[in-house]
């Protein structure tokens, strides 16, 4: 169970990480759109709000199929929603990536990685596994912001965000390593 409450903590530490970071591509995606930092705002919201709904819909198929294949689908989406992100022509563009980063949320975030460890660890390690999930996913919002800044002044925001879609869905790698997330 330690090892797949790792592997949970560091998907949590870097999607939760990148979702802090949106903040730092306000600036440059508002400019090259030329549309104000209104409709990048916007987008962010309903981004929160796709991954409040589908949160509750891929619980129950976490439940149906297993977390593994929730979470195929949310790194994903996460990672597409991210490299859309990089060029975005228009604003259809722009929103359709930040709702398929609300789909990554929900199918990849928090209540994913509390539900597996909730299943995975010993009844009396679970409010600690829990716990690291919950610290790994603040770890993250640290670690991943000061990296992204240097990638937007050193390379451009394009490819910084090109970058973090392909750090994303490496992820995908470590997800063999959760094949007991069934037990009790």
């Amino acid at each position: 169970w330690q090892v797949i409450i790792f592997v949970c903590s560091i998907i949590i530490a870097m999607i939760m990480g990148v979702r802090q970071a949106l903040g730092l591509f306000l600036e440059p995606i508002s400019t090259f759109m030329n549309d104000g930092k209104e409709f990048f705002s916007f987008a962010i919201g309903v981004q929160a709000i796709v991954w409040g709904l589908v949160t509750f819909v891929l619980g129950i198929l976490i439940d149906k199929f297993g977390p593994q294949k929730v979470l195929a689908f949310g790194i994903i989406c996460f990672a597409s929603g991210i490299f859309l992100m990089s060029n975005p022509t228009n604003q259809l563009t722009l929103f359709s990536s930040t709702s398929l980063m609300g789909f990554g949320l929900g199918g990849a975030g928090m209540a994913t990685m509390v539900s597996i460890a909730g299943k995975v660890a010993p009844r009396e390690k679970r409010s600690f596994a829990m716990g690291l999930i919950a610290a790994a996913a603040s770890f993250g919002q640290f670690a991943v912001v000061l990296p992204t800044m240097w990638m937007n002044k050193a390379f451009g925001w394009e490819t910084s965000l090109i970058v973090l879609s392909v750090i994303t869905l490496s992820l995908l790698l470590l997800l063999p390593l959760l094949n007991n997330t069934n037990e009790e």
